[in-house]
């Protein structure tokens, strides 16, 4: 329960004096120690977003080239295609988690051992 200072009873949020400056040091602590790590974990992100957007944008094909013909014919419909498709999606997606399950993972590992060496 917030008291009159808006904290509990932990009191008043301290006020950092220069953000920019600790910022500055901050990063550049976690770059002189981690610099690989950050670069991986940068190209993953990179990956994570390209896989996620390409997976959204073949929704649209897999809308209009394999599902919409389905509807408009008669006759016994062929799904192999469809399953093909849906298989390439999955495949998008797929690799958009294990990115960033993989950076999430390397990011945990870069902030613990960031808190134990200024502790």
């Amino acid at each position: 329960m917030a008291g009159p200072m808006g904290r509990g009873p932990r009191g008043p949020k301290p006020k950092v004096k220069n953000p920019g400056k600790l910022l500055a040091r901050l990063t550049g602590d976690v770059f002189r120690d981690y610099k690989f790590h950050c670069i991986i974990v940068l190209l993953l992100i990179f990956v994570g977003v390209i896989a996620n957007v390409q997976g959204t944008l073949f929704m649209k094909n897999l809308i209009d080239d394999y599902i919409t013909p389905f509807l408009l014919s008669t006759d016994t419909p062929d799904f192999s295609p469809l399953a093909h498709a849906i298989g390439r999606v999955a495949v998008f997606y797929g690799g958009g988690v294990i990115s960033t399950y993989i950076y999430n993972r390397v990011m945990v590992n870069v902030t613990q051992g960031t808190l134990r060496k200024s502790t």
